[in-house]
């Protein structure tokens, strides 16, 4: 009787060390995919296109030309604090698809809601709402 219980709590701890690390490489994930739209949000408030638009995923990049990613980012004023809050992502077949969800703050006080969605790590698609312009341009 002994032996079987000590079998069920073997069983019960490898289950629980793969949930737990199921759940930790999940916010390794989570981390990743969140340092991936804070860099292409920089890079992109910087004036620096060409190596934003490199953080998307090559479906997203081949109908977003540098020029058309410029055209958005010109305008808009570079976010000085940017945070995420919202995180889900699923995985199958080895394909990790997520969506983060934050907030991005100018200078001057103007917040914007930022959605990522992700496909393995890069951006397939992505949502700046309301879009906060540079001092004296208009969006």
């Amino acid at each position: 009787m002994l032996k079987g219980a000590h079998g069920v709590i073997v069983f019960i701890g490898g289950a629980i060390a793969i949930i737990v690390a199921a759940i930790w490489f999940g916010f390794q994930d989570q981390k990743g995919d969140s340092r991936t739209a804070r860099e292409f949000l920089t890079l992109a408030g910087a004036g620096q296109i060409a190596e934003a638009r490199a953080l998307l995923h090559p479906g997203t990049a081949d109908s977003l030309s540098e020029d058309a990613l410029r055209a958005i980012f010109d305008p808009l004023a570079p976010f000085e604090d940017i945070g995420f809050n919202s995180f889900s992502w699923s995985t199958s077949n080895g394909v990790r698809q997520g969506r983060i969800e934050g907030t991005g703050t100018t200078a001057d006080g103007c917040s914007s809601r930022l959605v990522f969605d992700m496909l393995n790590g890069e951006i397939t698609h992505f949502s700046i709402s309301p879009l906060c312009q540079r001092q004296g341009q208009s969006v």
